[in-house]
């Protein structure tokens, strides 16, 4: 049995770490993959994919036909009864278990104390983590979430981030972290544009963290989840492989500009995987797996997009769908989608309110669960009027708690989820590496419990990648 880092680095496929290396022939990544084993996976899932879904179909080892997960902070008492994820069956073995931002870790399991930590994922809705103080960070980290969604915002909240500086050295923060924010702070001032390289940075504090966790802790298997790769490729894969389209598509400034976001976020993953894997060198009882649940490439939707809704007051938004103060609860989603639980004796009302939603024409879409869950996809780009359709009424945006927004890069999604995604394993033991053919991601969960010595459940596939457990 080996001890096993599970790198979540979302979306990520070949094609992104093929161009990086021929860029950058000298990084850890360029160098470690000759001695890698390389796996192009498939999500199994059906119907649109998205990280909320076929994350839990590599964690549980069943697609999304049997877990049912459709949205973040959907109830999940009896999914997990049912298909406990990867860190549940593990903790109830006895393995020591860590867990850092994997989708669905929130809220803490009863018994989080018996992790050797635990960081929920950045859709908790609260701050709560073990230990205690890495608290400081994740209040940080969701408030920033919150207020940037479409559009990166330039504001620093003190009260947080003072607190979370003052826990900097229990939590493990490096002195050359608060460096490299002050050098994206000064770029800035130079440069407005690179504002939106500010999505990678509360990955960076979030590593500084797990790394101090995973060097004192000491875990047989830990999880780490980041999404700053897959943010830039969803914007600007287009700027990076203009190839990819018709030239008439692509506008030469727009290209310039953004041309070089997803190569920055990947040194800062090259980074993380330069300390990883001077950490397995030292502690050859470990092996890494860096891996995605699917991957990106380039889409055919319309991406340059100058404006989007946002939400500036919900309690207005729900005021005027009907609903008062103590009729509905919000829960974390990503932007532009929106999370609800209605009350019961609200839920007929509401769905007639929302079904007669429309602004310019286009019809609000959303998807119903049990419990009174309710996701909103308020995504109407580039809007050319100023009102919104109500149950027969006709109300200004801003009337309803909604607002027009210029996008500050001019762009909506220009890469988007394939199924064809990436996994390597990295084992100081091995030579040399292997390429192997297609995997299913739903083999991965059970091959982990293979290298544990665990009993595989019945309802996991049968399939197996001995690089794992070998």
């Amino acid at each position: 049995m080996k001890k096993i880092i599970f790198f979540e680095l979302n979306e990520v496929p070949f094609r992104v770490m093929d161009e990086f290396c021929d860029r950058y022939p000298h990084s850890t990544l360029a160098k470690i993959r000759p001695r890698c084993h390389e796996y192009k996976t498939h999500a199994k899932d059906e119907g649109m994919l998205e990280p909320w879904i076929t994350w839990p179909s590599v964690h549980r080892g069943v697609s999304n036909q049997n877990h049912q997960i459709h949205d973040y902070n959907q109830p999940l008492d009896s999914t997990d009864q049912q298909y406990p994820p990867i860190w549940k069956i593990l903790r109830n073995h006895n393995i020591k278990t860590g867990v850092f931002a994997s989708l669905h870790s929130y809220p803490l399991p009863e018994n989080f104390s018996d992790y050797a930590f635990y960081i929920p994922d950045p859709f908790a809705s609260e701050s709560h983590c073990h230990p205690v103080e890495a608290s400081s960070f994740q209040e940080f980290n969701l408030m920033m979430s919150r207020i940037s969604g479409k559009n990166v915002s330039s504001k620093i909240l003190l009260g947080p981030a003072t607190k979370l500086v003052l826990n900097s050295g229990k939590l493990g923060l490096r002195p050359s972290t608060f460096l490299d924010i002050g050098r994206q702070v000064s770029h800035e001032i130079i440069d407005s544009k690179v504002v939106v390289r500010r999505r990678s940075y509360q990955t960076i504090l979030a590593f500084d963290i797990f790394m101090k966790l995973l060097k004192t802790k000491k875990p047989e298997f830990t999880t780490f989840f980041t999404n700053h790769v897959a943010s830039a490729m969803h914007r600007y894969w287009a700027a990076t492989f203009p190839s990819d389209y018709d030239a008439d598509k692509i506008k030469p400034e727009w290209q310039r500009d953004y041309r070089d976001e997803i190569s920055f976020a990947m040194q800062k993953f090259d980074q993380f995987l330069k300390r990883l894997v001077e950490f397995v060198d030292r502690n050859k009882d470990y092996k890494l797996i860096v891996l995605g649940s699917m991957g990106q490439a380039a889409t055919d939707l319309p991406y340059y997009t100058n404006s989007m809704i946002v939400i500036t007051d919900m309690t207005s938004l729900m005021q005027a769908l009907g609903l008062k103060e103590g009729d509905w609860q919000i829960k974390a989603a990503m932007v532009p989608q929106v999370n609800l639980v209605i009350c019961p004796a609200q839920v007929e009302a509401f769905r007639t309110a929302i079904e007669s939603f429309s602004i310019d024409g286009q019809q609000l879409i959303y998807r119903e669960d049990e419990g009174g869950f309710f996701s909103l996809d308020f995504s109407f780009p580039d809007i050319q009027s100023d009102q919104a359709h109500l149950l027969g009424k006709v109300f200004k945006l801003t009337d309803v708690g909604l607002k027009n927004e210029q996008l500050q890069d001019g762009v909506r999604v220009s890469g988007w989820h394939t199924p064809e995604g990436a996994m390597i394993i990295y084992d100081p033991d091995a030579e040399t590496g292997t390429k192997s053919n297609q995997i299913s991601t739903l083999s991965i969960c059970p091959s982990l419990l293979e290298n544990y010595g665990i009993p595989i459940p019945d309802y996991m596939c049968d399939e197996r990648i001995a690089e794992v457990f070998a």
